[in-house]
C-alpha cells in the first residue's frame, strides 16, 4: 500500500507492543516477562489497543520490552544536569533578547512522563484496531463503533509549556514588522537570504554556542535498550501494522469489503484522509465515522490516534445515527469474508517468519533483558 502505516512510530508502536500490559482488556502474563506468554482475544466491546493474538510469535517478548521502554529515559543525575543547562540557556536567550529590545520568558525543562519519548505508548482506551472492531450486530446497531467525544473536547498537540506559550502570546502581541524583528533577533539571518555581514548572530545561536549540551555520560537502561534493539522492534511493528495489510490475501478480502461498501452508499472511504483505492482497509470505516468534519471532508486522523486525540472539527458524526450506519454497513460486509480469520493467520505467519529471521536478535534482547532484572545494567 501507498501510505506508510507507521507515519511516528513514537506513537503507534507500542499500539501492538503496549497492548498486552494496557487498555480495556488487560491479558494474563505468566513466567519471566520476556520469555513468558501474553495472550488476549478480540473486544467484545470494540474498545481497547491492538491485543495480541492467542498464539503470537511475539508475544514470548513482548512485556518484556513494554517494561524495558517504560523506564526513565535519563538517569536522576543526568536530569539535574540537562535541567542545569536548560535553564542557563534560557536566561541565556532571556539577556540576549533583552539587549535587542524584546521580551523573552525563560520555561523549565521537565523530563517526559517516565519513559514516554522512548516508549511510543498510546493508552488506547478509545482506540479501536482490526481486531477489536465491534463483532456484536446488535451492539453496533445500539452503540455503531462505541465511539463517544470526552467531556469539553479536546484538540491534538501537546500542552505548552508556560515559558513556551507566555513567548508565544507575547510575540502575537506584536504589529508585523515588530514580528519580523523579533523573529531576526531570535533566530538570526534567514540562512536563504544573501549573506549580510552586520547582522547579528540569533540569540538561540548565540545561547546554544554558550551553553553546548552537557556531556551526559553513560546511557540510561532506556536509551541503551533503543541502541541495542531499536530496529528490531521497529520491525516487530512494521510485520503488524504494515506487513499483514501489505499480504496480498488480506489486500483480496479488504478490496472485497470496499466494494460492498461502495454499494452501501460509502465511496467516500478512499476520498480523504490517509485511505485511497490502493491502500484501503477495513480500518477506513472507523476513521470515516471518527474524522468527518461538518462539512463531510474527511479528516486526516486515522484509527490509530483515537477520539481523544482527534481534533474537535473532526467529530461531526461521533455518536450519531451517521456514526451508527456506517458500522452496521462495515460489519454486516465484514461478517461473511471471514476476514479476522485470514488475517489472524496471516499475522501468525509473518510473526513466525520474522522472529526466524531474527532468532539471534532475540535472544540478545532475551539476555539484556535478564542482565536487567538481575541489576547488572543501571
Amino acid at each position: 500500500m501507498g501510505r506508510v502505516r507507521v507515519f511516528a512510530a513514537v506513537v503507534v508502536c507500542c499500539c501492538v507492543l503496549a497492548s498486552c500490559v494496557s487498555g480495556g482488556n488487560e491479558a494474563e502474563t505468566t513466567s519471566s516477562p520476556v520469555a513468558g506468554s501474553t495472550t488476549a482475544g478480540p473486544s467484545a466491546s470494540g474498545t481497547g489497543s491492538l491485543e495480541v493474538l492467542e498464539g503470537s510469535p511475539f508475544s514470548a517478548h513482548l512485556p518484556g520490552i513494554v517494561e524495558l521502554m517504560r523506564l526513565p529515559e535519563y538517569t536522576a543525575a543526568q536530569e539535574a544536569r540537562i535541567r542545569e543547562w536548560e535553564r542557563d540557556r534560557e536566561d541565556s536567550i532571556a539577556g540576549c533578547m533583552r539587549e535587542r529590545g524584546f521580551d523573552y520568558f525563560p520555561g523549565d525543562w521537565e523530563p517526559e512522563e517516565a519513559g514516554a519519548s522512548m516508549l511510543f505508548f498510546v493508552d488506547g482506551v478509545d482506540v479501536i484496531a482490526v481486531n477489536g472492531l465491534p463483532n456484536d450486530l446488535a451492539r453496533v446497531r445500539a452503540e455503531g463503533y462505541g465511539l463517544r467525544a470526552p467531556a469539553g473536547g479536546t484538540e491534538s498537540g501537546g500542552e505548552a509549556l508556560p515559558g513556551a506559550q507566555a513567548n508565544e502570546e507575547y510575540r502575537e502581541s506584536l504589529s508585523a514588522d515588530s514580528r519580523e524583528a523579533y523573529d531576526l533577533a531570535m533566530g538570526g539571518q534567514d540562512v536563504y537570504e544573501e549573506p549580510d555581514p552586520s547582522a547579528l548572530p540569533g540569540c538561540l545561536t548565540l545561547a546554544n554556542e554558550r551553553h553546548p549540551e552537557p556531556e551526559l555520560g553513560d546511557l540510561s537502561v532506556a536509551r541503551q535498550f533503543w541502541v541495542d534493539f531499536g530496529p528490531l522492534v521497529l520491525g516487530m511493528n512494521r510485520v503488524a501494522l504494515e506487513d499483514v495489510f501489505n499480504d496480498q490475501r488480506v489486500r483480496d478480502l479488504s478490496l472485497e469489503w470496499y466494494s460492498c461498501m461502495v454499494k452501501a452508499g460509502y465511496s467516500e472511504l478512499a476520498e480523504g484522509g490517509y485511505y485511497s483505492v490502493d491502500n484501503i482497509d477495513l480500518n477506513a470505516g472507523y476513521s470515516l465515522a471518527l474524522a468527518t468534519k461538518a462539512d463531510g471532508e474527511v479528516g486526516d486522523s486515522w484509527y490509530n490516534f483515537g477520539i481523544s486525540d482527534t481534533p474537535d472539527d473532526e467529530r461531526s458524526l461521533v455518536g450519531s445515527p451517521a456514526e451508527i450506519a456506517i458500522a452496521v454497513a462495515d460489519f454486516q460486509c465484514r461478517e461473511p469474508l471471514n476476514y479476522f480469520e485470514t488475517h489472524r493467520a496471516v499475522q501468525l505467519e509473518l510473526e513466525q517468519a520474522y522472529v526466524d529471521q531474527n532468532s539471534a536478535a532475540f535472544d540478545k534482547l532475551t539476555a539484556f533483558y535478564d542482565r536487567y532484572k538481575a541489576g547488572d545494567l543501571s
